[in-house]
Parts: C-alpha cells; structure tokens; sequence
C-alpha cells in the first residue's frame, strides 16, 4: 500500500484523458459532418419522390401510345369524322380539378331556414 499524505489527492492524477477543447472539436466537427449526412438524406429523399411521378408519367403515356398503336392507320388517314367506323376512339385524357377560388370568392354556405 502506497503511503498517502494530507496533501495528496487519494486517487493518482490521470494524464491521459482529453482536455474541454479537444471535446468541443471534435462535437463542432461530428456537428458539421451529421449536418451534411441529412443532407444528403434530405435530397435523396426529393429526387426519390420526383422519380417516382416520372415513372408514373412515364408509364401513363406508354398505355396511350400502346392504344394508338392498336388503331388502324386508315383511321388517321383521311377518315371521315361523321363515320363511326372510321372514327379512331377516344383516348380518356386525364384531368386535374380547376384551382379552388380564393376565400374571398368563395359562396357562402346555405344556411338552413329558421
């Protein structure tokens, strides 16, 4: 047993630990190095979801070039538009509801008859 004075700290004096300023460092540098991870993870997530309508467009546009590619040419040819057996059929065409009118512009709710 190591004979101790009423001057020395009971437990031997480590050197080997990290000083308060080798800590903030390395956190500023583990901070700015996460901030670029969710970054990326942030734009990765965008292009993802814009990949994702483009392949629905994408997908949309081969049905209708499939349909039209099952339409005789003759019908595209000088076709009468008033012969129903030349007339080529409708392509459904997909469309987006009108923008809804600003609040201001909006009716007024029917309100019921006392």
């Amino acid at each position: 047993m190591r004979p101790t004075s009423p001057h020395s700290p009971p437990f031997p004096r480590r050197t080997a630990a990290f000083s308060l300023f080798e800590v903030l460092i390395a956190m500023g540098l583990m901070t700015v190095i996460m901030t670029a991870v969710l970054a990326s993870f942030v734009q990765t997530r965008r292009l993802a979801a814009a990949s994702v309508s483009q392949n629905c467009a994408v997908t949309i546009v081969q049905g209708y070039i499939e349909q039209l590619k099952n339409i005789p040419l003759q019908n595209f040819i000088n076709a009468d538009a008033t012969d129903p057996r030349t007339t080529p059929p409708s392509i459904p065409m997909i469309r987006r509801a009108p923008p809804s009118p600003p609040a201001s512009r909006r009716p007024r709710p029917l309100r019921p008859m006392p």
